[in-house]
């Protein structure tokens, strides 16, 4: 039952192996967390939108389930799988200010959400949504975090074609992503892309108005 007040009430709601006990709070986009009980004995606490669009559906002893069945060579745990370095990967460039993709990442406020800072439901989510070793992580929204509904499992082709918006130029000493110009200066990315293909000058790509000698870019 919802109460205007607090919400949606899942406590007694199974979703998976989780059981939702009672609401703890809410994460930075105002999304209610829940803490929930697992089939296996541990408490952990989930966003309601990973329960009910079953991105989460246990405390992480799933994926370690499906893990070991998929690998069964394994004998060091999951430290040397590539789903984990993945996950090492994306922590070093949010938080890691010794990391070489620092400045792109978390100098400029990208996160990982709370949910995925444990590696166990990270890999949950992945399994269930599409991961295979021949795809890599992309984020939908290349100024947006690392969370569910902003992530997705794609190949290298797609995840370059995404990467072309984190493009970065240097126009008079200040460096932007085309993200960051298109909100700056309301330039089309299409557009900044097309001009950078052809060689301009930043000058040129960061161009607001129509050029007089040149047709339209």
């Amino acid at each position: 039952m919802k109460d205007k007040k607090k919400g949606l009430d899942i406590s007694g709601v199974r979703y998976g192996r989780l059981v939702a006990i009672e609401k703890v709070g809410k994460n930075k986009s105002g999304n209610a967390i829940w803490n929930c009980k697992c089939d296996c004995g541990n408490i952990v606490n989930v966003c309601i939108s990973n329960l009910r669009n079953s991105h989460t559906k246990s405390c992480g002893c799933y994926a370690k389930d499906l893990s070991h069945n998929r690998k069964p060579r394994l004998t060091h745990g999951m430290s040397r799988t590539r789903i984990y370095h993945i996950w090492q990967g994306i922590k070093q460039r949010c938080y890691d200010e010794r990391s070489t993709s620092f400045e792109h990442y978390g100098a400029k406020g990208i996160t990982m959400c709370k949910e995925w800072e444990t590696f166990e439901v990270f890999c949950e989510w992945a399994y269930n949504n599409g991961y295979n070793d021949k795809l890599t992580i992309d984020r939908k929204d290349v100024l947006g975090n690392y969370e569910p509904d902003n992530c997705r499992w794609v190949d290298v082709k797609t995840q370059n074609r995404n990467k072309e918006t984190t493009c970065y130029i240097t126009l008079n000493g200040e460096t932007k992503s085309l993200g960051e110009w298109h909100e700056l200066l309301g330039i089309p990315i299409s557009t900044m892309v097309n001009r950078r293909n052809k060689g301009l000058p930043a000058e040129l790509i960061l161009q607001t108005e129509k050029f007089s000698t040149r047709p339209n870019y």
